[in-house]
This record gives structure tokens, C-alpha cells and sequence, in this order.
């Protein structure tokens, strides 16, 4: 689990105002729903009112994926410039973990304190006997106090994992159920250099071939993707590899990107099928290529297989 707290790019005065409920100097925005309905006016009097981006509604979501399920390219990138979270935790509701980290805090702003009684004695600077005698004292509980409150703090907030762990997978996932094209956002996504897990890449890549989005996948391709990495299909129980997914979605340019980063066309599915079966086997898909293109790539892996050499 990550020890990096989804409350630590609050200042003390937010922490405080979001735990004691204290008025807003401005009127609350309802960022949320004014990014799932596309109402730019609103996102944007929010991001100048320096309204908190990474806030989650009641369902647990962020402005960034309401954007994203929405299909609302302008907002997404409107959020991204803002500096709105792509893959550090999110901020949850008010809870107990934000009693203990404003603690956490104001132990740490406490410690200026206790260096300033230690250190006077020896400028004489005066300063009550009583303070002086007990700084070793109240140096030994900082000690004690500070990492306690944190890591509390921390189990606090763990109760919600991975779902507060896991930003960057929530807005990939938004953005697989927007019906319409995502492509862009998705290439505003990667832009934004996310920190993504092998995990994270697949399910980016299982979703851009079903769309026959080249340009993600070359970028996916250029960041490392592994080409004969197993994963399991969006849609389907099937185990496939890259190439093997997009010769079942018959998209001829996203069966050159693998082959021309070293894919290897021997390998099978779960179900035993092979590439060329794949292809053969027609578009299946929503977003699938034409006849034509799948009859094209049957011709390129035909050729290709004759040109690998015959084992044994």
C-alpha cells in the first residue's frame, strides 16, 4: 500500500475547514455534476475559485471521471491543465483520518516551538525553568507522537483501499464506458505521463484496440508496452495477447504495431485459437475493421509465417 497521503496537499487551515464544516470564503461549486453535464461556465468558475479538483461526490467519484464517463473532452482537459489528479490517491470525505492528520500537523508546527525552548537557554534568552526542564520530555513524545498520528492516519484512510489507491484505473475505466469516441482524451490522458502499472497499461490497450485507436496504441507501444504479455479480454473470457486482440478485431494497422514491435504470431488463446483463426474468424466486434481488412491481414500473416523458419 502507498504511504503517500491523500490529505498531505492540504494546507492546515483546509484540513480544519473541511473538519469543522466551517463556511467557504466562496459559495460551494457543484463541480461534480457540472462535469458530468459538460457545463464548462461552472468548471471553470470552480478551477479559478481554486476549488478543490480532487474531491470525490457521495458515489465515490472524482470531476476527472465524471468527465471522462461523460465523454466531455473539453472539461477533461480543462481539469488536466488544472492540475486536477491523474494517478495520486484521491481526497475522500471527512473522516477520522483527517482528525489525526490535522493532529499529525500541528504536532509537527509544535516542533519549531520545542527547538526555539532548547535553544534559548543557550543565548540566554530568558524563558519559564519549567519549559527548559521538560523538553527532553516533550521532545521524546514528538518523537513518538509524530509517526504514530501519520501511520494512523494512514490505516484510517487504507480502510478504502485499493479503491483511494487506484485514481488513474477509475478514470480508465470512465473512459471505457463512454459509448462514443474517447480517443482524444485517452491521448490526454497518456500526455499527462500517468504512472501506470502493467495492469493498467492492458486494460488502456484492451480498450483502444476494441476501438481501433492506433494512436494509443502506439503510444502504448512507445512507453513500453509488452507485446506478448497475456491478459484477459474486456468483454470476453478470453486470454489473449496483444496481436491476438487485434486480429480478432480485424483492425489491419493495429496488427502491424505488435508485428513490427516483435509480437510473436505463435502464440494461442485459451481456446487454442491462433492468429490466423482469429482473423479468419470475421469481425465480431461494434467497432471491428471491414471484411476487407481482415482478408488483408490473413494475407500479411500468411506471408509473415512463411518467412518464419520452420522449427525441427
Amino acid at each position: 500500500m502507498p504511504l503517500h497521503h491523500p490529505l498531505r496537499k492540504l494546507t492546515t487551515s483546509q484540513l480544519l475547514e473541511r473538519l469543522l464544516g466551517f463556511p467557504r470564503s466562496k459559495p460551494r461549486i457543484k463541480l461534480h455534476q457540472a462535469a458530468k453535464q459538460g457545463n464548462e461556465e461552472v468548471v471553470r468558475k470552480a478551477i479559478e475559485s481554486r476549488y478543490e479538483l480532487d474531491e470525490i461526490d457521495e458515489h465515490g467519484r472524482s470531476a476527472l471521471q465524471l468527465a471522462a464517463s461523460s465523454g466531455c473532452c473539453e472539461i477533461f482537459a480543462m481539469l488536466i491543465e488544472a492540475g486536477a489528479t491523474l494517478d495520486d490517491p484521491l481526497i475522500l470525505p471527512v473522516s477520522m483520518a483527517d482528525f489525526c492528520f490535522i493532529c499529525f500537523r500541528l504536532v509537527q508546527h509544535s516542533v519549531k516551538g520545542l527547538l526555539f525552548a532548547w535553544l534559548a537557554p543557550k543565548f540566554y534568552i530568558p524563558i519559564p525553568s519549567f519549559i527548559v526542564r521538560n523538553v527532553p520530555v516533550w521532545g521524546s513524545a514528538h518523537l513518538i507522537a509524530i509517526p504514530a498520528l501519520y501511520l494512523l492516519s494512514i490505516v484510517l484512510v487504507s480502510r478504502s483501499y485499493p479503491e483511494v489507491y487506484s485514481n488513474a484505473r477509475a478514470i480508465i475505466e470512465a473512459l471505457s464506458t463512454f459509448k462514443g469516441d474517447t480517443e482524444y482524451m485517452i491521448l490526454l490522458f497518456l500526455d499527462s505521463e500517468p504512472n501506470l502499472d502493467a495492469e493498467e497499461m492492458m486494460l488502456l490497450w484492451s480498450h483502444a484496440v476494441e476501438k481501433g485507436y492506433s494512436g494509443v496504441c502506439q503510444r502504448l507501444l512507445r512507453g513500453g508496452f509488452p507485446v506478448d504479455s497475456l491478459y484477459v479480454h474486456c468483454e470476453y473470457p478470453d486470454i489473449v495477447t496483444a496481436l491476438l486482440h487485434a486480429c480478432g478485431t480485424s483492425h489491419r494497422e493495429l496488427v502491424f504495431l505488435p508485428l513490427s514491435n516483435g509480437a510473436d504470431p505463435t502464440f494461442m488463446d485459451n481456446h487454442r485459437r491462433s492468429c490466423l483463426l482469429m482473423a479468419s474468424a470475421r469481425p465480431y466486434t461494434e467497432h471491428a475493421g471491414s471484411i476487407e481488412e481482415c482478408d488483408a491481414i490473413l494475407v500479411v500473416e500468411h506471408n509473415f509465417f512463411s518467412l518464419c523458419p520452420k522449427v525441427g
